[in-house]
């Protein structure tokens, strides 16, 4: 049996996020679980939060030398415990300084970049880029053109757009008042 490793499982939408989706009616000695309902409507099941909304190594980089870096997951997981410790404050209608809506601010760019559409949407378009690339270089008689680096960025869209999303939307967030 193949040992995954650890961290392989991440999740696309955030455990804090899920909970507040809990059925309320769970039953005593049951722990608290979602409802997944298939798009075309037929399929109906309940999963804990923990089990749901996961990918394997969605947000994982991998290096040339095949380790495993997890700055993007662990950097999601600090950006998650942040956004708790704000929304209790939230709750309880404090007010917030600017250091709490700077953390709320980068949890909603997470939260725009994580998804998985918002990654593959990103892969899609540069894919095309690459094809267009090709078909006008053959157009033009170029012959083939080297596009080794945009399959490398191909195959990371998801990682480079959550990386970047992080670098650039919690400051715009920021400046809305």
């Amino acid at each position: 049996m193949l040992r995954v490793p650890p961290h392989s499982k991440q999740h696309t939408i955030p455990k804090c996020y899920l909970k507040a989706w809990c059925d309320p009616k769970t039953p005593a000695g049951h722990s608290p679980y979602v409802w997944h309902i298939s798009k075309d409507g037929p399929a109906i099941k309940n999963r804990s939060p923990e089990k749901s909304f996961t990918a394997t190594d969605r947000y994982t980089i991998t290096l040339p030398n095949g380790q495993r870096e997890l700055v993007l997951e662990e950097t999601l997981s600090r950006l998650e415990g942040d956004f708790v410790g704000v929304l209790s404050r939230v709750r309880r209608y404090e007010k917030l300084t600017d250091h709490d809506r700077a953390r709320l601010c980068t949890f909603a760019a997470a939260m725009c970049a994580r998804t998985y559409a918002a990654g593959e949407h990103w892969r899609d378009n540069l894919t095309r880029l690459r094809d267009q690339t090709a078909a006008l270089a053959k157009a033009r008689g170029a012959g083939t053109v080297a596009t080794s680096e945009l399959d490398e960025l191909i195959q990371a869209a998801p990682q480079v757009h959550l990386a970047t999303t992080l670098k650039m939307l919690p400051e715009l967030l920021f400046q809305w008042r």
